[in-house]
């Protein structure tokens, strides 16, 4: 199978990022959960990501695993769900994962005193299969489930016959 996932330092200082492989790991369903946050979300607006279900899918996932970890949910904020989505275009774009340089910055334009930021960017076959190295891999299961985090955004794309996602959480 294609995957491919990165992660950046949750404190985005500079240095090595990890590369993870899937694995067999899934996240136990707490539907009504699930259900909630995708009313939510269907509110806030999707219009950019390239693929709402995938997204969606996502969005769900990391209520249910924050759920079944007692930990709150995360709120979508506006800034860190379009930054993913011109993020995960420019991946799909370019048929490759990478960082984005510039999330500091952009996040500190509209939130000038966050605390603490983190991304996980994964390509592969479907959601499933993304989702499933996101959590066989430990730096990206610790940005989905850090206590500390209380805002998150999240966009899928499609490109080259795979899906390309980008997550992005914040303390704010």
């Amino acid at each position: 199978m294609d995957h491919r996932l990165l992660t950046a330092p949750t404190d985005l200082a500079p240095g090595p990022v990890s590369a993870g492989r899937p694995g067999r790991r899934r996240a136990r369903p707490v539907g009504r959960v699930a259900v909630a946050a995708l009313a939510v979300l269907a509110a806030v607006g999707l219009a950019a990501c390239d693929d709402t279900a995938a997204t969606n899918a996502f969005y769900a996932h990391i209520s249910e695993l924050r759920a079944g970890s007692a930990l709150s949910n995360l709120r979508v904020d506006p800034v860190l769900s379009s930054s993913a989505c011109a993020w995960a275009e420019k991946l799909a774009a370019a048929g490759s994962l990478s960082h984005d340089p510039g999330l500091a910055g952009e996040v500190s334009s509209a939130h000038p005193g966050w605390r603490k930021l983190a991304e996980n960017v994964g390509m592969g076959p479907s959601v499933d299969s993304v989702w499933g190295a996101f959590l066989a891999s430990p730096p990206h299961h610790q940005a989905l489930v850090d206590p500390t985090f209380d805002a998150m955004g999240v966009c899928t794309v499609h490109g080259g016959g795979r899906i390309f996602t980008v997550q992005r959480f914040a303390a704010l």
